[in-house]
């Protein structure tokens, strides 16, 4: 072997480094998309949603000193709110897009978690 200080390493022996271990570099590559692969079929979806609903008072004219917000308004926005977040509205929607009829099924990650 040569001292570091007398050879200089180039491109070329890099790439004769690569072609020699060529078998090695695939198999870990397509290792690795297999694996990948199967994991992305067997893993459970998870899903996660978000909503905000925004309920807000239509004005009829534009003039805000004519339109003083009165007090009972708030007690209607916090009505409405509790309206949409009561049991049977709940039971309504969830029963709309079907999600009570959705098994679920634990997936590998669940089993590893």
């Amino acid at each position: 072997m040569l001292p570091s200080g007398d050879r200089q390493i180039h491109l070329l022996d890099y790439w004769q480094v690569i072609l020699k271990r060529r078998v090695g570099i695939l198999f870990t590559t397509a290792l690795t998309l297999i694996g990948a692969f199967v994991f992305n079929q067997v893993a459970s979806p998870v899903y996660q949603a978000r909503s905000r609903l925004l309920i807000e008072e239509k004005l009829e004219d534009v003039n805000l000193t004519k339109n003083i917000l009165l007090p009972y308004q708030k007690e209607f926005f916090d009505t409405q709110r509790e309206i949409l977040e009561s049991e049977p509205v709940f039971e309504e929607s969830v029963m709309a897009l079907g999600l009570a009829t959705q098994p679920i099924e634990p997936g590998i990650v669940d089993v590893i978690v």
